[in-house]
C-alpha cells in the first residue's frame, strides 16, 4: 500500500473515527463527572462528621483560627542576579535531548493500519435491510410528486447554448475517471494456446475439385455467344466508285488551296561571301583587310592590312600543340597550347597496382596492393582500416592465402650432398 492510497483511506475513514472518538469523549465525561460527584459528597459527608460537637459559633471559629496562623515577616525585594543564577543552575542540571530518529512512512504505515482496524472494529455490525414494498414507494413517489411545483413553458434551447454545459460536465466526468494502471505483458504462449485450439476448432475444409480447361470452356463459349448475340447487325452500304471518290477529293482539295493566301515575291537575296582561306601565315608577306588563313592550328583572320603577326585575330581556336606529362606515381597531366595563345591543362589519375609490401597501418589510396595475413589485398578506396580486420572499409581479398605445404617423405635428401663413388 503506497502513501496515497493510505492517505485515501484516511480520508474515507476520517468521519468513522470521529463518530467514536466523540463518543468515546462524551462517555468519558460522564464518567468523570459521576466520580467527582461521589468524591464530593464522601468528603461532605466526612467534614459533616468531623464537624458535630463542635462549636457553631462562627467568629469563636475564626478568631481561634486566626491565632493559629504566625504572622508573616516583612519581605525582601528579589535579587535578579541571584534569579538568573539560579535558573542558570536548574537549567544546566537538564539532560541534552538526544538527536530524534528521522520517521519514514514505512515507519508510521504500522501505527495508521492498526489505528484504522481498531476503528472499524468499534463499528457496529450493519444489520441485514427488510425488503421494501413496491406499493408503499410508489405511494410515496406519487405524494412526493404532487408536492412538486407545475413546471413553466421552457425556453427553446439551442445547441450553442447547450454545449459548454455538455463540455463543463464531460471535464468533470473525465476528472473523475481514476488513472489507469500499466497493464500486465501478454503471455506468448498462452496466446499460442488459445489460438491452437481455436484453430482446432475449425471445421476441416473439404478437399476441392480439380478444374481443367474443357470443363471452363463451354462457359467461356456461351459467355462470348451471348456478348456477340448483343451486337447489332450492320446494315449493307452503298457501292462508290473511284470516280465518286475522286471527285470529292478534288473539291476538298480546292476548297483547301482557295484559302490559302498566295505568297508574295521575295527581295532579291545577297551574294554569298566568297572566302579564300590560306594554308598558312607567312610573317614576311603583308595580307590586306579580310584575308583568312590557317595558324597553329586554328583560323585567323585579318581585320586590317597586316605587318608581320600585327592585324590578325583567330577567330577559330584550335591546338596548336599537346603534351602529356607524368604527375606523381598514378598521374598524368595533358597540357594543350591553343591557337590563340591560351593554355588548358588536364590532370588524370588512373588506379593502376602497386605494391606497398605488407600492411603497416599506414594510409593507402585507391590501387595500392598489401600484403596481409598471408593474403593480397586491394584498395578500393583511400583508407587506414587494416585489411581483413571486423568492420573495416577500403579493402578487397585480391588473392587468398593457400594451404600450407607438407613435408614430402620420399624424395631425396639434398641438404646432406652428393656422395661420389
Amino acid at each position: 500500500m503506497n502513501l496515497r492510497e493510505l492517505e485515501a483511506q484516511a480520508k474515507a475513514f476520517a468521519p468513522m473515527l470521529k463518530g467514536v472518538v466523540d463518543r468515546a469523549v462524551e462517555a468519558f465525561r460522564g464518567s468523570l463527572a459521576k466520580d467527582l460527584d461521589d468524591r464530593d459528597q464522601r468528603l461532605l459527608a466526612d467534614v459533616s462528621k468531623s464537624l458535630e460537637g463542635l462549636s457553631t459559633d462562627v467568629d469563636e471559629i475564626a478568631r481561634a483560627a486566626a491565632a493559629l496562623i504566625t504572622p508573616p515577616e516583612n519581605g525582601k525585594d528579589a535579587d535578579l542576579v541571584q534569579i538568573q543564577r539560579t535558573i542558570a543552575e536548574e537549567v544546566a542540571k537538564l539532560p541534552k535531548p538526544a538527536d530524534g530518529a528521522s520517521v519514514t512512512v514505512e515507519d508510521v504505515l504500522p501505527l495508521i493500519e492498526e489505528h484504522v482496524q481498531a476503528a472499524v472494529a468499534l463499528m457496529p455490525v450493519p444489520k441485514d435491510g427488510k425488503d421494501a414494498d413496491p406499493e408503499q414507494i410508489q405511494l410515496t413517489i406519487a405524494a412526493e410528486l404532487a408536492k412538486l411545483p407545475v413546471p413553466a413553458d421552457g425556453t427553446s434551447v439551442t445547441i450553442d447554448d447547450v454545449l459548454p454545459l455538455i463540455e463543463d460536465q464531460v471535464k468533470n466526468a473525465v476528472a473523475l475517471l481514476p488513472m489507469p494502471k500499466d497493464g500486465k505483458d501478454a503471455d506468448l504462449e498462452q496466446i499460442n494456446r488459445t489460438i491452437a485450439d481455436e484453430v482446432a476448432k475449425l471445421p476441416k475444409p473439404a478437399d476441392g475439385a480439380s478444374v481443367t480447361v474443357d470443363d471452363v470452356l463451354p462457359l467461356i463459349e456461351e459467355q462470348v455467344s451471348a456478348a456477340v448475340a448483343a451486337i447489332p447487325l450492320p446494315k449493307d452500304g452503298d457501292s462508290v466508285s473511284i470516280e465518286q471518290v475522286q471527285v470529292l477529293v478534288d473539291k476538298a482539295v480546292a476548297s483547301a488551296l482557295a484559302g490559302i493566301e498566295p505568297p508574295k515575291a521575295g527581295e532579291p537575296g545577297r551574294d554569298a561571301a566568297h572566302i579564300e582561306i590560306g594554308p598558312a601565315i607567312d610573317p614576311e608577306k603583308s595580307y590586306p583587310r579580310g584575308s583568312y588563313a590557317k595558324h597553329l592550328g586554328g583560323l585567323w583572320r585579318s581585320f586590317e592590312a597586316t605587318s608581320g603577326m600585327r592585324g590578325w585575330e583567330c577567330i577559330v581556336d584550335g591546338v596548336a600543340s599537346l603534351s602529356v606529362e607524368q604527375d606523381g606515381e598514378r598521374g598524368f597531366k595533358a597540357v594543350a597550347q591553343l591557337s590563340s595563345g591560351k593554355t588548358e591543362e588536364k590532370a588524370l589519375t588512373l588506379p593502376v597496382m602497386i605494391y606497398r609490401g605488407v600492411f603497416t597501418g599506414a594510409s593507402h589510396t585507391p590501387g595500392d596492393t598489401v600484403t596481409w595475413g598471408g593474403s593480397l589485398w586491394h584498395c578500393d578506396e583511400a583508407t587506414s582500416d587494416k585489411p581483413g580486420e571486423l568492420n573495416s572499409k577500403g579493402w578487397r581479398l585480391a588473392v587468398k592465402k593457400g594451404r600450407d605445404g607438407k613435408d614430402g617423405n620420399h624424395g631425396k635428401d639434398l641438404v646432406k650432398g652428393v656422395s661420389i663413388k
